[in-house]
C-alpha cells in the first residue's frame, strides 16, 4: 500500500484535523507494509512493536521488538474458523 496525502481545505482547524488523521493513517499503512514483507523497513522501530511474520505458507510467527532486537515466537498453528 502507498501512503496518502491529506486533502486541502480552507478552514485551518479542519486542515489540522485532516493532517493528523492522514499522519496516523500513513503510520498504519507503513506497519501493514512491514508485516506483509516479514522484514521491518525501519529498523528503528520502537520497543514493544509487534508484527506478524509469514515465514512459509504454514509457518506464521509473532515478532516483538525488544531493547536487544526482534524476538520471534515459535511457529503458530492457526485454525480455520468454521461457521
Amino acid at each position: 500500500m502507498t501512503t496518502r496525502s491529506a486533502p486541502r481545505v480552507r478552514d485551518p482547524e479542519i486542515q489540522r484535523a485532516f493532517d493528523q488523521l492522514y499522519r496516523d493513517l500513513n503510520e498504519v499503512i507503513e506497519l501493514l507494509n512491514r508485516s506483509q514483507t516479514g522484514t521491518p523497513k525501519n529498523t528503528q522501530s520502537p520497543e514493544g512493536t509487534v508484527r506478524i511474520v509469514k515465514v512459509d505458507p504454514g509457518d506464521i510467527r509473532i515478532a516483538v521488538k525488544t531493547d536487544d532486537g526482534w524476538r520471534h515466537s515459535d511457529s503458530l498453528q492457526l485454525q480455520t474458523k468454521q461457521e
